[in-house]
């Protein structure tokens, strides 16, 4: 399972629009001009769409606290690059934007519809001369760009069911807060609250207070989850489904590794 992911780029959106308002312009209407947006992304990196998000300073409105225009939208695969040596698949949109300076986040999803990259970089609409931004995603960039999110790996052992009794399930919630960048009335958050079931992954023994007792292993990877602090709660349920009990531990996700949570849970029936 994999979660959204986040970069210090989502940060930087909202952080260079912020510094537009304070040098935005003052002409009678919003003008709104073409611009060509291309992304080649090489072939080894899975991207199964790419969607956009575009801000810009409504240069209109030149009082304080301007107006932030914000748009959305998709990229359409287009075809493939043009260098035999460096196999790529060229993304493209043609939309309209205000001219004058903008700010561009670029999101690859893979086939699970989940964010597995993201990129942000200045925009400036041209009122005179086509406007064209181009962006190359190589192999490099995860190692450049891709460095503020972490992988975790969630491992519970509770003492082996006995019949109906004892834990036959295990649930999970993580929670992680994020950046949760925010511009005005216009947030962007990279928290993720995810909820599932822990899969059992083997047996083992512990000891939890009374000598080694035989344990069931339940396991769960989780991929491109932004760094930072994060809650994870875990609830053993018998074969009812009724609630056993319930833990809570709080981790934090370093960046580029994997971090694990190691938990024993015994609940008392």
């Amino acid at each position: 399972m994999k979660a959204a992911t986040t970069s210090t780029s989502g940060r930087w959106f909202w952080i260079v629009l912020a510094a537009m308002l304070s040098a935005c312009g003052g002409d009678d209407a919003v003008e709104y001009l073409d611009t060509t947006m291309t992304l080649e992304i090489e072939a080894a990196i899975s991207t199964e769409s790419v969607e956009y998000t575009v801000g810009c300073v409504n240069s209109a409105n030149s009082l304080p606290g301007a107006e932030l225009l914000r748009f959305e939208g998709s990229l359409e695969l287009a075809g493939v690059g043009a260098d035999p040596e460096i196999p790529t698949w060229v993304w493209r949109e043609v939309a309209s934007f205000p001219a004058g300076e903008c700010s561009v986040q670029l999101r690859g999803r893979d086939g699970d519809d989940e964010v597995i990259w993201t990129l942000v970089e200045p925009l400036v609409v041209a009122r005179d001369t086509p406007t064209e931004f181009y962006y190359f995603v190589g192999s490099d960039f995860f190692s450049e760009v891709w460095g503020y999110s972490g992988d975790a790996e969630l491992i519970a052992e509770t003492p082996q069911a006995s019949g109906s009794t004892g834990a036959h399930r295990v649930e999970y919630t993580l929670s992680c807060d994020g950046s949760g960048d925010v511009f005005l009335d216009n947030s962007f958050s990279d928290a993720v609250t995810i909820d599932g079931n822990l899969l059992v992954s083997g047996e083992s023994t512990a000891d939890f207070g009374s000598g080694p007792v035989p344990t069931s292993i339940w396991q769960q990877l989780f991929e491109s989850l932004p760094a930072g602090p994060c809650r994870v709660e875990l609830r053993a349920l018998n074969e009812a489904g009724e609630l056993l009990c319930t833990v809570d531990y709080g981790i934090n996700i370093a960046p580029s590794t994997v971090t694990q949570l190691h938990a024993f849970i015994q609940c008392a029936e």
